[in-house]
């Protein structure tokens, strides 16, 4: 008798003591907590390698927020050592790590990452290599190398195959309990394919173990075959009933002038979110990207700090006492992962086929183009076959993964575990719907602004609150510093026009500095706040520099004859009031007269004064 067969056609429920712990933790990599000056991780033993990278995390986040909300008193790190039990090449390892709680390195395998690039990287212990020796300096970056291109990749599909298992066990047991221990014949097929995603688990953890990613099976269950909606046959997909507006624009339209604007935004996300558990026939389709469309237009007209990623580390947000919109910004993208993952599995409709164009709309408008692009990238890896080569090499421009890139501890959270293969036809929609409605024109908020020239500088991008203030970018291609982010209060007249005061200004060699200031500022305001922006318009014929992922400088300026791009004399711009306070401390202090020539000067005054 064919014992998988026999497996699939068992209706009895298992009980949870039932299933074994091997099926967890056998042959994969095992975390056991040495020391640690973190409660929460003292005792951990055997624990498999996917979960403590949860509970690492966690425990990391945790301590930075509390750290910050202690007023940054106390430590800010935890010390914790930690043994990694593995099997590489048929042959039992350990690895000795050391973990900062606190320090933002998220999981096990990125703090691995981490400080195997940093070290690699880092020019003052290169040269502490050099002074001891060639032979050592090679035998320590062989060590190096080998974290990073060898055992980070090994521990990371690891994770895959433990996550894989773990919701393929959890998933069964919820249809042998919600089926009371007898699952319909409709439930055979999903319980075949949960069996087998098990025992793909397991021989490929056994293979990678001894031969490496080489031999490593393909999946051998067809139940992720025909992902793509749009090339799935349209009889397949038919749905009863009519559609009430001609278009998807119209339906937005009238929610918009019935309910307003935010209640519309509700309305119609819950309405994409609703034709994810079905089959829509194309006319659905249509009327749906519509509707997305529609909304994704006006979105462009509000800012929404939900959607913006702080551009900064949480060193540079520290010392800018901006430490909490660091924080906010990792909670969100942690979250939004989380979302794509749940849209993803919503979006199934019926075994093999998954409405993944909607589930992209649905999670692009709530969370914005920018933050799910990144959460993509977090985890779209290079050694993985599933993914196809244009994502690779699409993932590689955000560098969300390197130690160097400022952002990339801010997505140590943003794991998702839906199959890769769901993944890549996710991002391979999100990747379209982004071209199509030109994206790349509105990475930054506010408009784009021509024709006015602030002490030589044109602004070319500005935001304006309903409270009155704002921020804009100018360019002077002609000044010391190109670029400058000022921030601005507006003031309008009795005859209808506004005028704006533009102070503290911050000034930058790169487009790309100016951007991730102006962008900072933004979130810093609107922070804790109930201020929206003011709807504005601005008719431009050039094309915007602070789009899309690469910012270049304008070559040339339209708006402002090349007389007014003269440089800027720093001396006309008013200062800062902290600034002022400092130049009048620092300021030379007057040097006394001596004492005789003090009294020299009192007799000549009192002799020159007139008499009353």
């Amino acid at each position: 008798m064919d014992t998988k067969n026999n497996q699939s056609t068992d209706k009895s429920a298992p009980a949870a003591n039932d299933i074994p712990v091997e099926v967890l933790t056998k042959t994969q990599p095992l975390v056991t907590v040495t020391f640690s000056e973190c409660e929460t991780l003292r005792g951990i033993k055997d624990m498999p390698l996917y979960l403590a990278n949860t509970v690492f995390f966690e425990a990391d986040e945790k301590q930075m927020a509390d750290f910050v909300a202690a007023g940054r008193e106390g430590a800010p790190y935890l010390m914790t050592f930690y043994r990694l039990d593995y099997t590489m090449d048929g042959k039992e390892q350990q690895r000795i790590g050391m973990f900062d709680i606190g320090s933002g390195d998220g999981t096990i395998v990125d703090n691995i990452r981490h400080d195997a690039e940093y070290y690699r990287n880092n020019k003052k212990h290169q040269d502490s290599l050099s002074r001891l020796g060639a032979e050592t300096k090679e035998k320590a970056n062989a060590k190096l190398d080998f974290d990073a291109q060898v055992l980070v990749p090994f521990l990371e599909r690891h994770c895959d195959f433990a996550r894989d298992e773990a919701h393929a066990i959890s998933e069964l047991m919820g249809i042998y309990e919600k089926a009371g221990g007898q699952p319909s014949e409709t439930d055979t097929p999903r319980i075949a394919h949960l069996e087998s995603v098990v025992e793909h688990a397991g021989r490929c953890r056994e293979l990678l173990n001894t031969t490496g990613f080489a031999n490593l099976l393909e999946h051998p269950s067809p139940f992720f075959a025909a992902l793509d909606a749009e090339a799935r046959d349209a009889e397949t997909a038919i749905k009863d009933g009519e559609i009430k507006y001609a278009t998807g624009a119209d339906f937005w339209k009238d929610a918009a002038a019935s309910h307003g604007r935010d209640e519309a935004h509700i309305i119609c996300g819950n309405y994409l979110a609703a034709q994810l558990q079905s089959a829509q026939p194309d006319t659905e389709k249509q009327f749906c990207r519509e509707l997305f469309t529609a909304m994704y237009e006006d979105s462009l007209q509000s800012v929404n700090p939900v959607k913006l990623v702080y551009p900064y580390d949480f060193k540079t947000a520290d010392d800018l006492l901006q430490g909490s919109l660091y924080h906010n910004s990792r909670k969100q993208s942690t979250e939004c992962a989380k979302a794509i993952d749940e849209t993803i599995n919503k979006s199934c409709y019926e075994p093999n086929y998954y409405n993944l164009d909607l589930a992209a709309m649905k999670v692009i408008h709530d969370y914005g183009f920018e933050r799910v692009n990144m959460v993509l990238a977090r985890n779209i890896h290079d050694y993985d076959g599933r993914f196809s080569t244009a994502n690779k090499q699409w993932a590689r421009g955000y560098d969300v993964t390197s130690s160097v890139s400022p952002v990339a501890k801010a997505f140590n959270g943003a794991v998702m575990n839906a199959h890769p293969i769901l993944i890549d036809s996710f991002t391979n929609h999100t990747k379209k719907l982004y071209q199509d409605l030109g994206a790349e024109r509105h990475a930054l908020p506010g408009v784009q602004e021509t024709g006015t020239n602030v002490k030589g500088y044109d602004i070319v991008r500005s935001v304006q609150f309903d409270n009155d203030r704002g921020f804009a970018i100018g360019l002077n291609p002609h000044a010391v510093n190109q670029f400058v982010c000022w921030q601005f209060t507006a003031e309008q007249a009795a005859d209808g026009t506004v005028a704006r005061d533009f102070y503290w200004g911050n000034y930058f060699d790169e487009a790309a500095d100016a951007a991730l200031n102006y962008t900072a500022r933004v979130i810093s305001h609107m922070d804790g706040t109930d201020i929206k922006e003011v709807r504005r318009t601005y008719n431009s014929e050039h094309t915007d520099m602070f789009s899309g992922d690469t910012l270049q400088p304008l070559t040339k300026i339209t708006g402002s004859t090349p007389q007014e791009n003269k440089p800027l004399n720093r001396a006309d711009e008013k200062p800062s009031v902290l600034k002022q306070i400092r130049e009048a401390r620092s300021a030379p202090k007057p040097v006394p007269k001596p004492k005789q020539e003090q009294e020299f000067d009192a007799k000549s005054k009192k002799k020159n004064q007139p008499d009353l």
